[in-house]
């Protein structure tokens, strides 16, 4: 995961990657395993964000958190 790199030059690297796509209009959202698994949480934090809740594809209902 570090690919030989420390842990802080890896959150630089990852904080610069993040910097670029917002100065490029990309929003980005953070979110927890925890969130992931709760389907509540996931869909209020999406929502607060302003993403629009859509149809969910068949094949995500198979998928196990």
């Amino acid at each position: 995961m570090l690919a030989g790199r420390t842990t802080a030059e890896a959150l630089v690297a990852e904080r610069q990657r993040e910097a670029h796509l917002s100065l490029y209009g990309h929003p980005l959202l953070r979110f927890t395993m925890s969130e992931v698994r709760s389907a509540g949480l996931l869909a209020k934090k999406l929502q607060t964000a302003g993403i629009r809740q859509t149809a969910l594809p068949a094949w995500l209902n198979e998928v196990e958190l």
